[in-house]
């Protein structure tokens, strides 16, 4: 996933991807996003 996500960004020289989950519920929203955080290295700030 991250690097399909990584390609898209290249080929669109973008500086940045911007992910957005429509999901009402914040534990889902979360649950959605932890693969990301975790092909990407982030963590909680």
């Amino acid at each position: 996933m991250a690097q399909r996500l990584r390609a898209l960004q290249a080929d669109l020289q973008a500086d940045e991807l911007v992910i957005i989950s429509w999901t009402h519920d914040e534990v889902a929203r979360r649950r959605s996003y932890a693969p990301l955080a975790e092909e990407f290295q982030l963590g909680e700030e």
